[in-house]
């Protein structure tokens, strides 16, 4: 549902397992995000999910977007990879849907997350893409959710100043996940 890979569709705010200061800081802003996207509208909040692999980034993020599906607004998970490929997609011979389509299709959930942020080559072209789909979401006040596993002035860099200094507006965060991987674990977060 809405993206979501099945792998992470039992993620929720519930059972994230926070132990750790810094988890537990994650985990109310996630909560806080939740329940503000479903008791606000479309307030354009964004967030920042940065950190290493296997700390609860998705987790998260998908628990999030789990309690926006509840209350009946329409999310979207993907990763960069999939979103430039639609929209490059677009460019083929035979090709019905149009470079603006594809684009709609990122740009018009209430809530966008988008994963993977940064494993791309970084091409001028990427990132105007990229850019594209975040500058539309917004100047709709559309939320999103951005995931990496830069550190964050590296995002920084590869997003770009514009993009970044954007996606602070409204109280948008970038949330730190620095602790060791729970991957396999049981009860793990990712």
């Amino acid at each position: 549902c809405a993206g979501i890979p099945p792998r992470f569709t039992t993620r929720t705010l519930d059972n994230f397992i926070a132990t750790s200061q810094a988890q537990k800081a994650a985990l109310t802003f996630a909560q806080d995000m939740a329940d503000e996207l479903v008791s606000r509208h479309q307030t354009g909040r964004c967030a920042v999910f940065v950190g290493k692999p296997g700390t609860g980034k998705t987790h998260l993020a998908v628990g999030i977007g789990m309690h926006a599906l509840k209350a009946r607004h329409t999310v979207l998970f993907t990763t960069v990879t999939r979103l430039i490929r639609r929209i490059r997609d677009t460019y083929n011979k035979g090709n019905e849907e149009t470079e603006l389509q594809a684009v709609s299709v990122f740009t018009k959930p209430y809530l966008l997350i988008l994963d993977e942020i940064g494993v791309q080559r970084g091409t001028d072209d990427e990132k105007l893409l990229l850019f594209d789909v975040l500058n539309d979401r917004y100047e709709n006040q559309r939320s999103t959710i951005l995931l990496s596993n830069l550190p964050a002035k590296e995002l920084r860099g590869y997003l770009g100043e514009r993009v970044f200094d954007r996606l602070k507006e409204d109280g948008g965060q970038v949330v730190v996940f620095d602790w060791e991987s729970r991957r396999g674990q049981i009860g793990g977060v990712e």
